[in-house]
């Protein structure tokens, strides 16, 4: 028998030769040399990703240490994946998985895996934003005002009923632009209400 031995998934022919050929014949009544089609198969794998919890905003870890090879031969390795996170908004999204490379030592096999892929569960977490306040005093002038505010992102945020002119209290109205995916530091997402002060001005005497 020649060409007998093989590794890698895939086909090649095994020959089979008779040694004496001029006193014996195959069944068929002939003694040609047999080329005998061999066939390894590829083996089942599972490439999975592992779930993960980020915040709004953050990317997801994609290193090889988030993944998982199950079922591989003992010593092939996952070398690189490519990890995506479809839809990032807060709630459970879905972390896809694609082109792995698997070896031995140096050596790529991984044509020799049929490869499931499972996707992994990512949870986005709402992104916590500092509470605006009332930045400063204020005192009638006679003219209008505008409210100044510690922490206020106007990318983030919107305000309403900021300006006054007269002495007097007021509440102003601070709104989050995306309540899906940002919250207060006091874990909700509701419109603030702040109230701000145009004192008297002091009469002088």
């Amino acid at each position: 028998v020649e060409n007998d031995e093989r590794t890698n998934a895939g086909t090649q022919n095994v020959v089979v030769k008779l040694k004496n050929k001029a006193n014996y014949v195959w069944t068929n009544g002939n003694a040609n040399d047999l080329s005998l089609e061999w066939t390894i198969a590829k083996k089942d794998v599972k490439v999975v990703a592992k779930n993960q919890t980020i915040t709004y905003g953050e990317d997801i870890n994609k290193g090889i240490e988030n993944v998982e090879l199950k079922n591989a031969v003992e010593g092939h390795v996952l070398t690189s994946i490519f990890l995506l996170d479809k839809s990032c908004d807060v709630g459970e999204n879905v972390i896809q998985i694609r082109n792995a490379t698997i070896k031995n030592g140096d050596i790529d096999v991984t044509s020799n895996y049929n490869i499931k892929y499972v996707n992994g569960i990512l949870i986005v977490r709402a992104k916590e934003i500092a509470i605006p306040s009332i930045s400063g005093t204020y005192t009638y002038n006679g003219e209008k005002q505008t409210v100044e505010l510690n922490n206020f992102d106007k990318n983030l945020m919107e305000v309403e009923n900021d300006e006054r002119t007269n002495a007097g209290t007021q509440n102003v109205v601070v709104k989050l632009k995306d309540k899906d995916n940002y919250v207060w530091t006091n874990g909700n997402s509701n419109d603030l209400s702040l109230p701000w002060t145009i004192e008297q001005a002091k009469s002088e005497l």
